[in-house]
């Protein structure tokens, strides 16, 4: 084992649910592989990249350029509007919303979604977050990896590695089609699946980043995964 430390900072995409917390989910099988004595995860269920930002630079003085460091997009509409309350960041697609604020901050995000939703702009920030990624890498010379939760193509994902491709497509490809997607979510409001990804999946994961920080390869998450393994007569949840 060595020194250098592996951060992640993302959100579900970077997280494993389970209890006893030994499951063996992409940043576990990749922080063994890299020789490392332990892991550092900052993430959480339903946030913004406003607040993976905020993780990494709460962070930042403790980080060196000798550690590894993968920051974990997520979906540019995701707008953090409670401080103490990240999780709502998706506010979009929590069905019971309204239990979890006050009678003016729910009528609040109704009239946001109705009148002042932008994607234009949320595109634009996702830009700027990225840019921001990248001046991190460069004038710090930190090791970072972008690894794209949801957007990607148009993006520039890319910069010390070379990435395609995004983890929403990895996990949405285990599915035979939509229809099995939507039972597997109907059965399971909260995905049982480490990181959103099936066993095999979450060690091909770990495997690729593994050979992009130490060979350099693309991260290719359009290929090589997985897929159309999850169908409604055996759904996939671990």
């Amino acid at each position: 084992m060595n020194n250098r430390q592996l951060y992640i900072f993302g959100d579900s995409f970077s997280l494993c649910d389970e209890p006893d917390n030994n499951v063996d989910f992409w940043p576990r099988i990749l922080s063994k592989s890299l020789g490392l004595s332990k892991f550092n995860i900052n993430a959480q269920m339903g946030i913004s990249n406003e607040v993976i930002s905020f993780n990494l630079i709460g962070k930042l003085d403790q980080i060196t350029p000798n550690d590894y460091i993968i920051v974990q997009t997520t979906a540019c509409n995701r707008k953090w509007f409670f401080f103490d309350k990240p999780w709502l960041c998706n506010y979009q697609f929590i069905n019971d919303i309204d239990t979890q604020l006050t009678p003016l901050q729910y009528n609040a995000i109704k009239s946001h979604i109705a009148h002042l939703e932008n994607y234009t702009a949320s595109a634009i920030r996702f830009h700027h977050f990225l840019g921001w990624l990248h001046f991190l890498s460069l004038s710090r010379k930190l090791n970072i990896l972008i690894l794209p939760g949801f957007e990607s193509d148009g993006y520039q994902v890319s910069g010390r590695y070379e990435v395609k491709g995004s983890l929403y497509d990895v996990s949405v490809n285990e599915f035979e089609n939509d229809l099995d997607s939507t039972m597997f979510y109907k059965k399971y409001p909260v995905d049982p699946r480490a990181a959103h990804l099936s066993k095999d999946n979450n060690v091909i994961l770990a495997n690729k980043i593994y050979n992009s920080f130490t060979k350099g390869a693309v991260l290719d998450l359009t290929s090589g995964f997985k897929e159309k393994i999850s169908s409604k007569n055996n759904l996939v949840v671990s």
